[in-house]
């Protein structure tokens, strides 16, 4: 699993856990709940693993602080005064940060989860998402995001919103231009954006 994978060389890099657990459960349930075409997954997630965690015998500090990470990849925003938080938005995201093959084998296996809706308005609401991520100061939290995902995850977001802004989708063919400079260098291996009336974050 690619997010455990950005975790792993996160802490190769020299990043102290300080909730190893806490962190895994939340990685495990933050998609638990995923309906392709409803807007309350996080949520779902979170209070289903709300329910199951307790049933296990959890402490509640602790399944709190799990249902918050659940939470936060809504946005993947900053989770205040949590640097174990930020490490797992980044995760989340790690994928936009791959090399470009395995980019594109996750931008093809988000269309194919989002058939519901046209290629038109499935390259209109991605092209929203990608140009809102985009238009972010800094995508990744934690200084491994920024070193090693960052410019690559740009890299790949813009070619494949040139792509779906003019109606294209992207798919292995269409990566003949070359690799976006830094994707391949600057990439993980694998990990996060759609939803079901706008192809949005995941």
């Amino acid at each position: 699993m690619f997010m455990f994978d950005f975790i792993q060389q996160a802490c190769k890099a020299g990043y102290t856990l300080q909730g190893t657990a806490t962190l895994d459960w939340g990685i495990w349930f933050h998609d638990v709940v995923h309906n392709p075409e409803s807007s309350t997954n996080e949520a779902d997630s979170a209070a289903l693993a709300g329910q199951l965690l307790q049933a296990a015998g959890l402490q509640q500090d602790t399944i709190n602080k799990i249902k918050t990470y659940i939470l936060a990849t809504a946005s993947h925003h900053h989770v205040e005064g949590d640097p174990d938080g930020d490490l797992m938005m980044d995760a989340d995201l790690a994928i936009l940060g791959a090399p470009l093959h395995k980019y594109i084998d996750y931008a093809v296996a988000v269309r194919k989860e989002y058939g519901h809706l046209s290629d038109e308005e499935y390259t209109k609401s991605r092209a929203r998402v990608l140009k809102g991520l985009l238009d972010r100061e800094q995508l990744f939290l934690s200084d491994v995001g920024k070193s090693t995902c960052e410019a690559a995850a740009r890299a790949n977001m813009a070619h494949e919103w040139r792509l779906v802004s003019a109606g294209q989708l992207l798919q292995a063919n269409t990566s003949d231009k070359g690799d976006p400079e830094g994707a391949e260098e600057n990439g993980l291996s694998e990990g996060a954006a759609a939803d079901s009336s706008s192809a949005q974050e995941r």
